[in-house]
């Protein structure tokens, strides 16, 4: 009987050098592309929420207006970092128990008109509007004519 001679061969468990640098360059390379598009989604939502914010506020005063709520006007007044739909002719002599402020990121830049009053009964403006939102090279206006058309 002729005897059977069993090689054993040990493979390496792990990874060489080369393999895991090259694993280290692609998962850089993907970090390097991701990170600035993140960030440029995260800016555009940021305006995106922002713009709505405001625009659902104009149409809260607006229809408030029209609907003669406490026998009164409404309005929106936009400043840094908050909006607030108010009772009143102005945002200076206003009604401050019935203001409703809703609050935003302040890294957006706001321009233009920051106080929109609407007439009762019937939801027009004394004079129309713009109001623009800039962060970095995106820009959005938010326009309101003086008959209460709001576009944006």
């Amino acid at each position: 009987m002729a005897s059977t001679i069993y090689k054993y061969e040990h493979k390496k468990h792990g990874f060489t050098l080369i393999e895991l640098v090259l694993s280290v360059a692609v998962l850089s390379i993907i970090l390097l592309v991701s990170i600035p598009l993140t960030q440029r989604y995260v800016i555009r939502n940021d305006m995106e929420v922002l713009s709505n914010i405001i625009v659902q506020d104009l149409y809260r005063a607006q229809n408030l207006a029209r609907a003669g709520e406490n026998d009164s006007d409404w309005g929106v007044y936009i400043q840094e970092g908050s909006t607030t739909v108010f009772q009143g002719d102005s945002y200076v002599s206003r009604n401050q128990s019935k203001d409703e402020t809703y609050s935003f990121s302040t890294n957006i830049n706001i321009a233009g008109q920051n106080e929109y009053v609407f007439d009762k009964f019937s939801g027009r403006l004394a004079a129309a509007g713009l109001t623009t939102l800039t962060i970095n090279s995106d820009t959005k206006v938010i326009s309101v004519g003086s008959n209460g058309v709001i576009e944006y």
